[in-house]
């Protein structure tokens, strides 16, 4: 009797992994066209881009809406390491699910302007050897984000805003590229490893001194969250890239879904 209640209990454990093959959280396919599954997780709290407060919680495994560009950005959205990337002390990590639908949020408020086929990868690694640097971006289009991103009091969507503003510099034509260097102040230098150096007086950030890119970042982060510093600091670019993007950035009705 002894034996059949043992291979009993041999059978039933060796079912279990099978019927937990069903649970909620691993079921991913039953969810409508235009949404998609959201395994339950532990959220923390936080403040949304529009200021709304979000408490922490427990949350149960769910279907929920895409969000703007859902299609577009899931694929970018790496789980491993970026090629060649050249700090080898930034170790790789694992998104969380709170992680990766807070950026998936983020990504679906900033428009298609931003939607470039040209980013390789959105990665996750864990601490910048430049810390507290929330960000990375590569010239070939790998963009890296760090455990500081998700702090409090960060914006995610100027974070991802000012890195992929990077891509996008590096691919304007040269007439665009020419006509952001003469409204910015930047002038070509005689000395081979500084081939722009810095004229004007205002700037967002004091790191945009560093190169037209990293000025060009910072101008069109500040053109999407704080328009009104922009103006005031740089009136001039306020205008030419107010021009340029701005219809784009406010408008989300042709995102890619």
């Amino acid at each position: 009797m002894k034996s059949f209640y043992l291979v009993f209990l041999c059978l039933f454990a060796a079912a279990v992994p099978a019927f937990a093959e069903y649970t909620p959280n691993n079921i991913s396919n039953e969810c409508d066209k235009g949404r998609h599954h959201v395994a339950s997780h532990p959220r923390s709290a936080y403040y949304r881009s529009d200021g709304t407060y979000v408490s922490a919680a427990t949350v149960r495994s769910h279907c929920r809406d895409n969000q703007n560009g859902f299609e577009f950005w899931r694929d970018k959205i790496k789980t491993d390491r970026p090629d060649q990337w050249p700090y080898t002390e930034e170790k790789s990590k694992k998104w969380s699910v709170e992680e990766k639908e807070k950026l998936l949020d983020a990504l679906g408020n900033l428009g298609n302007l931003f939607n470039l086929d040209s980013i390789k990868g959105i990665f996750r690694l864990d601490r910048s050897i430049y810390y507290p640097n929330p960000a990375s971006v590569s010239k070939d289009g790998k963009i890296v984000i760090y455990d500081s991103a998700f702090d409090a009091g960060r914006s995610l969507d100027g974070i991802l805003t000012h890195e992929i503003s990077h891509i996008l510099y590096w691919n304007l034509g040269k007439s665009e590229k020419d006509a952001y260097l003469k409204i910015a102040g930047w002038e070509k230098s005689g000395n081979p490893n500084a081939q722009y150096i810095p004229t004007r007086d205002g700037y967002v950030e004091p790191d945009g001194r560093l190169s037209p890119d990293e000025d060009f970042a910072n101008n069109m982060e500040y053109l999407f969250s704080n328009p009104q510093k922009l103006r005031e600091v740089s009136p001039k670019i306020f205008i030419w890239l107010n021009e340029k993007y701005q219809k784009k950035i406010n408008s989300n009705k042709d995102v890619k879904k």
